[in-house]
């Protein structure tokens, strides 16, 4: 069997090949070390850029439904907005259109009270930062058949801004006075409560003085 013990004085020739043989064997190690650290930092940068990457699709897919959705209704917002069931109530204009009724049907005796606006907040799906608000409207008039209240609520639907909902009406017959003679049968008294209806932000406008309007031709 070989003795591969070294001898004294034999390590000595053969140090240097050991030192650098251990330095050779350090740096590998080393190499291998920061081999694998630059991978790891690879792959995280890796997953770091896919995961921008899906983010930037993400919201460029959201970008392009926003777009489509508001394609789809911007039409239907302006038609709103122009009709004016969003924004602020116009009562004035309101009284105008009852004002032009009254001025047309003066034997109507047409007579309306418009309450002060209040928020309906249990109405559900309303978009958020909005809020519906509500006018009571109570009209009062005379008609010579119920052909001719329907067209005074057509009027109203066609003619005033704002979104109304007839509540009720209630309809009695009258006994027929001198100016109108000329009805074939006794005039109908109509009693009607609408609800006029705005979406819009911020609280409800200042009422008018008492809470109310009022007006009518006698």
């Amino acid at each position: 069997m070989n003795n591969w013990q070294l001898q004294n004085g034999e390590f000595a020739l053969i140090r240097r090949q050991v030192m650098l043989f251990g330095v050779a064997v350090a740096m590998a190690l080393g190499c291998i070390v920061a081999a694998w650290f630059y991978l790891d930092q690879a792959q995280l940068k890796q997953q770091q850029a896919r995961q921008t990457l899906q983010q930037a699709q993400a919201e460029a897919e959201m970008m392009l439904q926003d777009r489509q959705d508001f394609e789809r209704y911007a039409a239907a917002y302006r038609q709103l907005l122009a009709k004016g069931v969003i924004g602020e109530e116009d009562r004035l204009q309101w009284v105008e259109v009852l004002t032009n009724i009254s001025n047309q049907y003066p034997q109507m005796k047409l007579k309306y009270r418009v309450d002060s606006q209040r928020p309906l907040d249990f109405v559900p799906d309303v978009p958020e930062g909005m809020r519906v608000f509500a006018s009571r409207m109570q009209l009062s008039f005379m008609t010579a058949h119920e052909a001719q209240l329907l067209q005074v609520l057509a009027r109203l639907d066609q003619e005033a801004r704002g979104l109304h909902l007839l509540r009720q009406c209630e309809i009695r017959r009258e006994k027929l006075e001198q100016q109108q003679q000329e009805w074939v049968a006794a005039p109908l008294q109509s009693q009607c409560l609408i609800e006029w209806v705005t979406l819009r932000q911020g609280a409800p406008a200042a009422a008018p003085p008492e809470g109310a309007a009022e007006g009518g031709v006698q």
